[in-house]
């Protein structure tokens, strides 16, 4: 499956949202999805 992931923060910041978007980001990436991340 093609997954877009929106955010307003992501790594390398460290909170909450950017840790989170990350892991979800890698784990769906494992499970041998295609993860795009959007980011400012």
């Amino acid at each position: 499956m093609r997954i877009a992931i929106a955010s307003d923060i992501y790594y390398p910041m460290t909170n909450g949202v950017a840790v989170f978007a990350r892991n979800l980001a890698r784990g769906l990436a494992r499970a041998g999805h295609e993860v795009l991340v959007i980011s400012p």
